[in-house]
C-alpha cells in the first residue's frame, strides 16, 4: 500500500526540545531533525510511517507500541538480525552490525520475535505468513 507520506527535515529543537520527529496526519507528513545519525533517522522515519500506516490521529500507549512494531519489522530483516544474533546477543553489537539503534534491536526482540525452546520464530510483518521466518538458535 502507498501511503504517499512527504518527509520534511528541519531544526525540530526550534519547535520543542528534544524532539526527534512526528507524524502531521492532517498535512500527511512527518517531520524529522536534521540532527540526528542515519541510524536515528531512519528509526525516526520508520517509527513516524507506522504511524502513517495504522492512521494515529494522537499519542496512545497502544499507538507508540504498533509503531514500534512497524518500524523494528520494517528496518530489521530477519536472516540478517538471525546472522548477527548468531555471533553475539549484545544488543549494541547487532545493533551495529545491523546499521539501526539499540533501540530497534530491543523492539525488534520485544514485538517481532517468538522463541519457543532454542527455535526462533520471526514475525517480519504483520497478517498473514507472520511466521514464516523460522531460525534455529546457533
Amino acid at each position: 500500500m502507498r501511503l504517499g507520506v512527504r518527509i520534511h527535515v528541519a531544526h525540530l529543537d526550534q519547535i520543542e526540545e528534544g524532539l526527534l520527529g512526528f507524524y502531521d496526519h492532517d498535512e500527511n507528513t512527518i517531520y524529522v531533525d536534521m540532527n540526528l545519525t542515519r541510524a536515528e533517522r531512519n528509526e525516526v522515519v520508520a517509527h513516524e510511517l507506522g504511524h502513517a500506516q495504522f492512521c494515529h490521529t494522537c499519542d496512545s500507549e497502544v499507538g507508540e507500541r504498533q509503531a514500534n512494531r512497524y518500524a523494528a519489522g520494517l528496518l530489521v530483516d530477519p536472516a540478517e538480525y538471525a546472522r548477527a544474533e548468531a555471533m553475539s546477543t549484545d544488543v549494541a553489537f547487532i545493533a551495529e552490525e545491523l546499521d539501526v539503534t539499540p533501540q530497534i534491536v530491543v523492539d525488534y526482540r520485544r514485538y517481532c520475535l517468538e522463541r519457543i525452546g532454542v527455535t526462533t520464530y520471526a514475525s517480519p510483518h504483520m497478517g498473514s505468513g507472520q511466521w514464516s521466518a523460522r531460525y534455529a538458535n546457533a
